[in-house]
């Protein structure tokens, strides 16, 4: 009998094919899922980037004997130049955020009004940064050289947004005085508010701040060159009551006290000012005075009734409610240095309320009424109540003879007297004209017997123009204790 061969069939070659493919999947699928193939593929990566780390710093050492021989100075550039040699591709990147150390403002302050809007510019301070980078793999890598050791970075740069400059940040210190904003590239946009003040603009680039100081005018309406009352005002809680110059500013102080400003235009000060830098402050002072009675001497002189003395100008005498003679003119000096650097003081809105006290009482009053610890407060000096006089006739539009001898039209009203009526009112000032005759610490020239001078219009009295003078005298005068006619005598507080 014959013997059969056996083979292989067809069918169980391909069974052992896909068999071994099966086997082959998984030790594929058993090899990446361990890793092993990114982790050989990472190690060549790192292997790459530590070669020509290692390649570097031959290059670097090299040039470092070349040096010491007396051959060129080791530069990173030098060490670039070697690395392309040996043919790794470097890239070279200039400019852009790398080398940005700032910005800088083209004004570092600024003044402003009210609900308007400026510009300000800025422009990026750049540096002469030059950033390398090695290709591996398809990706970058920064060549890293600092004091004479290099490192290849094994983080990859995305080279996509390099060239880019960093975006910058702007901030207002309170955006309800000004925002700020950047309205395109390189300008920044100031807007203010309804409120006056300071504030300070932060634009942050590239980690390092730079600020410009931004003042928005507290009051409208002003001349810039006259007179700037937000230097003088008190330190603490004030509200402005009303902020328009051309209708009177008024503020209120923590204890409710309502303040009117006086200007008094710096231009009038001729001979304050050409005084040379060599000038004592007593040359100083007497020119102050000289300017400010040049100014307003008008209605210092007199009046239908009275016709004033110039040499008891500001003249201390016993009585008066300050201690002694040397006090009386260092409240003087400041009061006047005051509206010289400020141009202008601030006078109490309405009459006190307290009536029928002597001059001595009344400036005790108005000693405490200062706004804050920082100012002196006291009874209007005669050349203060003179400047009022002036104030209302170049800002209130007042004559000199409605001032000065009839001020029937605008004051001296009649009826039932009281301190404060408001009835009366020029330049948010109540009552200059009418009411009740003001102490001030003006003296009297008529007679050792009457030291004691009241200011303005009294209450039915139209032969008593707001500039005039009373002079009074009782038992007792020599200590301030003499009254007004009729017994009708109160006062408003000045600060300074």
């Amino acid at each position: 009998m014959k013997k059969k061969n056996k083979g292989i069939t067809l069918i169980a070659l391909v069974i052992t094919i896909v068999i071994l493919l099966i086997l082959a999947g998984l030790s594929i699928s058993v090899l990446t899922g361990s890793g092993l193939f990114q982790k050989a593929q990472e190690s060549t990566r790192i292997s790459e980037i530590k070669e020509i780390e290692e390649a570097a710093r031959i290059s670097y050492m090299e040039r470092q004997m070349e040096e010491i021989a007396g051959g060129e100075q080791v530069t990173m550039a030098g060490v670039i130049s070697d690395l392309k040699e040996k043919g790794y591709t470097i890239k070279e990147i200039a400019g852009g955020t790398n080398s940005v150390a700032g910005v800088k403002l083209n004004k570092s302050e600024i003044s402003m009004e009210k609900i308007s809007t400026e510009e300000i510019t800025y422009e990026y301070v750049l540096g002469t940064t030059i950033r390398y980078f090695v290709e591996v793999q398809g990706k970058n890598y920064e060549i890293l050289f600092n004091n004479g050791e290099i490192i290849v970075s094994i983080i990859e740069t995305d080279l996509t947004d390099i060239n880019k400059l960093p975006e910058i940040t702007v901030t207002s210190s309170n955006d309800e005085i000004v925002e700020a904003q950047k309205s395109e590239e390189g300008k920044i946009t100031l807007t203010s508010k309804e409120k006056g003040g300071e504030v300070t603009i932060t634009v942050i680039c590239a980690g390092k701040p730079v600020t410009c100081k931004v003042t928005v005018e507290l009051f409208t309406a002003l001349d810039k060159d006259n007179t700037n009352p937000g230097e003088a005002l008190p330190e603490g809680e004030i509200e402005i009551i009303e902020d328009d110059a051309s209708k009177g500013i008024v503020i209120k102080d923590k204890n409710d006290r309502e303040w009117v400003w006086i200007e008094v235009p710096k231009t009038i000060f001729t001979t304050a000012n050409a005084l040379g830098e060599e000038k004592t402050q007593e040359e100083l002072n007497a020119a102050i005075k000289a300017d400010l009675i040049a100014y307003s001497g008008i209605y210092g002189k007199g009046s239908t009734i009275q016709n004033y003395n110039w040499s008891n100008r500001d003249t201390w005498y016993r009585g008066c409610g300050v201690v002694d003679n040397e006090t009386y003119i260092t409240m003087y000096n400041k009061m006047i240095n005051s509206v010289y650097e400020n141009g202008g003081f601030w006078i109490q809105r309405y009459e006190d309320g307290r009536v029928n006290i002597n001059v001595a009482t009344a400036q005790s009053y108005a000693s405490q009424m200062s706004p804050d610890e920082t100012k002196t407060s006291s009874l209007l000096f005669g050349i203060q109540w003179d400047l009022v006089c002036k104030y209302l006739e170049v800002k209130g539009g007042l004559t000199t003879g409605q001032i000065n001898y009839n001020s029937s039209s605008w004051g001296n009203y009649s009826g039932s007297p009281n301190a404060r009526q408001e009835r009366n009112k020029k330049m948010n000032i109540y009552d200059f004209a009418g009411n009740y005759f003001e102490w001030t610490l003006d003296k009297a020239f008529y007679s050792a017997n009457a030291p004691c001078a009241c200011r303005g219009g009294q209450f039915g009295r139209n032969d008593g123009p707001a500039s005039s003078y009373g002079f009074y005298s009782s038992t007792g005068y020599d200590l301030g204790i003499s009254y007004t006619w009729n017994g009708r005598a109160t006062f408003r507080a000045t600060f300074y």
